[in-house]
This record gives structure tokens, C-alpha cells and sequence, in this order.
């Protein structure tokens, strides 16, 4: 038996199990609801790490969102220290090393994050909770993920389960 995990492909048939993320409309659905926190930043940036391939239907549900809700926005790769980091810009980060990156631009441009600039990080994890009081996360639930994987072996199951994903 299959199981995938993270995300489904609807092209392998039948007779397999998923516990997968819906990429484009889960980021979508999270920025909706960051929307009221959003809306007092000029310009949504997307960092788009170039050392892993993430799914595409990310960067297609950020630029849906922007352009369904008249966000300016603009998207960039890796972080780099040569890169300045625009007052009044929130910028969505999925790489650990571009979000260090981008908190050690803001600190040597004396950036506040949170009211100079926004940072909503991807993939919750015990560290972004207490760095710098807590970094804006959204994510899908991975322990859920494995419960429900878990879950499938366990009752030999054939099903899809669409993992939730929050702010």
C-alpha cells in the first residue's frame, strides 16, 4: 500500500492513501486570514528560496491572494545581506536561513519587526515561538499529519485527508 504525505497526486489513480496539503489555496486561506494585520504594510514580499524546490502552487496562491485583494507585491529569492529590507513591506519567508538572514537585515537598519516591517514565516516549529516573542507563523499541522498517516495504517484505510493549515 501507498501512503503519500504533503501533498497528492491525483494522477496516480486510485488505490493509494494521502495526507496532503491544498499548496496554492491553503496559503491563500492564511493570508485571508492575516488580511486585517496585512493591510497597514505598503508592499507583501515573497522570498523564494532557490536551494529547495518548494511547490509552485505557493508562490501561485501568495500572487492569487495579492492580486485578488490589491496587494502591491513583489517576489525575491534567497535573502542576502546586500539586499535592503523596505520600511513598511511585510515579507512571507520559508527558509530558516533566509528568515535569520532577513532578521539581521532588520536590526542593522534599526527595522522594528512588527510595526516597521512585517515577517510571517512558514512551518511552525518550537523556536519561532520564542524568537523575538514570536514570529507570525503559518503552517500545516504536522503532528495531525502523522496521527492521520498513522491512523490510515492502523485501520487500512484508502483515503485522502486534506491536513489542515492555519495561521
Amino acid at each position: 500500500k501507498l501512503i503519500l504525505l504533503d501533498k497528492d497526486f491525483p494522477d496516480f489513480g486510485d488505490g493509494y492513501s494521502a495526507v496532503y496539503q491544498d499548496f496554492k489555496n491553503d496559503i491563500i486561506g492564511a493570508l485571508e486570514s492575516a488580511k486585517p494585520y496585512l493591510k497597514k504594510y505598503e508592499k507583501l514580499v515573497y522570498v523564494n528560496p532557490e536551494i529547495v524546490p518548494y511547490p509552485p502552487e505557493i508562490m501561485s496562491g501568495f500572487k492569487s491572494f495579492c492580486e485578488l485583494n490589491d496587494f502591491d507585491y513583489s517576489i525575491i529569492g534567497d535573502m542576502d545581506t546586500t539586499i535592503p529590507v523596505v520600511r513598511g513591506d511585510a515579507y512571507l519567508v520559508i527558509e530558516e536561513a533566509d528568515l535569520a538572514t532577513l532578521i539581521k537585515i532588520c536590526k542593522s537598519q534599526n527595522l522594528k519587526i512588527g510595526k516597521d516591517v512585517g515577517i510571517i514565516s512558514y512551518n511552525d516549529t518550537p523556536l519561532k515561538e520564542i524568537l523575538l516573542e514570536g514570529i507570525t507563523v503559518i503552517s500545516t499541522d504536522h503532528e495531525k499529519m502523522g496521527k492521520a498517516a498513522a491512523n490510515i495504517i492502523l485501520n487500512k484505510q484508502t483515503i485522502k485527508f486534506k491536513n489542515p493549515f492555519t495561521l
